[in-house]
């Protein structure tokens, strides 16, 4: 509902269109608090794809985010359209992984 998806595992939350205009979520350890903003909203919820983002008023082109987000209050502003766009979409704005995206990953395990 945040427009934030976590990635069991890893410090890693996927970036979704949110349920919501903006949301600001307190950190009570570091007192920090972070906000997602939502340029075109609508609660129809047809604008449902993101066309642009700006992590603390700089541009923003990766599809994820880490949790550094939560605990050092960023905010991140969202540009949400009705139309797909390439944003996130290039291979240096994938989350981090084990995989090239090549096929398996090779851990060194060997069948004899």
């Amino acid at each position: 509902m945040l427009g934030l998806f976590p990635n069991p595992g890893q410090n890693v939350y996927f970036i979704i269109p949110p349920f919501f205009p903006t949301v600001s979520i307190a950190n009570k350890l570091t007192n920090a608090t972070a906000t997602i903003r939502n340029t075109n909203f609508d609660k129809e919820y047809k604008n449902i794809y993101i066309q642009s983002a700006k992590l603390n008023g700089e541009v923003y082109t990766k599809n994820w985010i880490g949790h550094e987000f939560f605990t050092q209050g960023w905010t991140l502003e969202l540009v949400l359209g009705d139309t797909e766009s390439d944003w996130g979409t290039k291979k240096e704005d994938r989350p981090p992984s084990m995989s090239d995206g090549q096929g398996e990953v090779d851990l060194g395990l060997r069948m004899q």
